[in-house]
């Protein structure tokens, strides 16, 4: 026990350590959701360890190994690449609002993303929020699985590009366009297409891309405005909105069995601190005492991406371990898939190296223009590359990286080649 506080205590003090060091760029910087998310990640696998089993003890030093990895490389990088200097620079500048050549990319995109959607609820037969709301779900577990990965192929991955990024960050990017040109205009919007974004984030029964359409649009608020007060009337209307759909979700999911506000911040609790750590520990047994596979299992994820070629089913294999069902995925966590396919080398790299991708993204966001469109493009981005704690790279394609880049990347050529 008191190792397991002795890790606890230096794991904490890396994580600050390297959140201080940040100074001014800690908003819109991959770094700080990385440190957050993988803090939670760490303590609750410490605290759930069996030292003496070999693979919970060796679990524990790998724990220890990449926080302080991670944190030393950020605190080095962050000053020999002057980060926080451009990050002073870059929100000191004016912000730049949208105009009318933005809004026509954003409406274009938000209409595209919008049809997508629209046609792949079509094609599943039914939206899960939707039936969650009319009383209509009559097995929770197989109409959530048959949504996004039953024996129908609709596309689910690339879909998400479209329901899962592309049209909220769109909608976010409308929202503050039409704010500023008409309130009246904007009320129009914004009711109805917050309510279709909600249902299309919520319609295939996973509450994750709804919590992580909220974080990253107080990320890109917090980029626009700093000063900006979270805890105003109108945040907390939001935050109970969140609590009420979450706790919904999680009723009618089977994962409670009230809707009360205590039940819903216990399943956020449970959701943070325990049961992704859970299925990382037994994940990190399973694959402890198999060979390392030198890239193998992250090469055959990758290629899953492609049509016709079937990925990884190393998440679902535990899973069956587990529950006794290969209906679901249990992934094994982001550090023990770097265990499994490159060993302890791997470990002693790359999180120096996910430390330099994390700051050079960084980077990049505080040397260009102070924009709505960019604030909310690298939120984005921060989000999805600071939130990957389980499984292996792809799990950032399916979160929507590619998505966030090309949104990213349009509205930029739409400035070059209409200035």
């Amino acid at each position: 026990m008191l190792l397991k506080w002795f890790i606890g205590l230096v794991v904490v003090l890396c994580h600050l350590g390297a959140f201080s060091s940040l100074g001014k760029a800690k908003l819109g910087n991959p770094v700080s959701v990385f440190l957050i998310t993988n803090l939670l990640m760490s303590l609750g696998i410490i605290a759930q360890v069996d030292i003496n089993l070999a693979s919970d003890y060796a679990h524990l030093w790998m724990m220890i190994i990449t926080a302080v990895l991670y944190s030393g490389s950020v605190v080095v990088f962050s000053r020999v690449m002057s980060v926080e200097t451009d990050a002073k620079a870059f929100f000191s500048s004016p912000l730049m609002a949208p105009d009318k050549r933005n809004a026509r990319v954003a409406w274009a995109v938000f209409v595209f993303s919008a049809v997508i959607s629209v046609m792949y609820f079509v094609a599943v037969g039914y939206n899960f929020i939707f039936l969650a709301f009319t009383g209509g779900i009559e097995d929770p577990t197989t109409m959530r699985l048959q949504s996004y990965a039953g024996e129908n192929y609709f596309a689910p991955g690339y879909v998400n590009q479209f329901k899962n990024m592309l049209l909220p960050l769109s909608f976010i990017v409308l929202s503050v366009f039409l704010y500023n040109k008409s309130k009246r205009f904007f009320l129009i919007f914004f009711v109805p297409a917050a309510l279709f974004v909600l249902v299309s984030l919520l319609g295939t029964g996973q509450r994750a891309f709804f919590f992580g359409f909220m974080v990253i649009g107080i990320i890109a608020l917090l980029c626009m405005n700093r000063k900006l007060n979270l805890l105003s009337p109108r945040f907390l209307i939001v935050y109970f909105l969140f609590l009420f759909l979450f706790s919904v979700m999680s009723v009618h999911l089977g994962r409670s069995s009230d809707a009360g506000f205590s039940s819903a911040l216990l399943q956020l609790w449970h959701r943070f601190f325990y049961s992704n750590q859970s299925a990382a520990i037994h994940a990190f047994r399973y694959v402890y005492d198999l060979e390392v596979v030198w890239g193998q299992e992250w090469f055959l994820s990758l290629r899953g991406v492609l049509p016709g070629y079937v990925g990884s089913d190393l998440a679902s294999r535990i899973h069956e371990i587990l529950f006794g069902s290969s209906r679901g995925t249990a992934p094994v966590s982001m550090w023990g898939g770097v265990f499994h396919n490159w060993g302890w080398l791997g470990l002693a790299v790359f999180p120096s190296l996910l430390a330099l991708v994390h700051m050079l993204v960084a980077k990049f966001f505080y040397t260009g223009v102070r924009s709505v469109v960019r604030c909310v493009g690298y939120a984005a981005l921060s989000f999805i590359l600071g939130t990957w704690m389980a499984g292996s790279p792809i799990a950032m394609l399916n979160n929507g990286l590619v998505a966030a880049v090309f949104f990213l990347i349009v509205f930029r050529l739409r400035m070059r080649l209409h200035p």
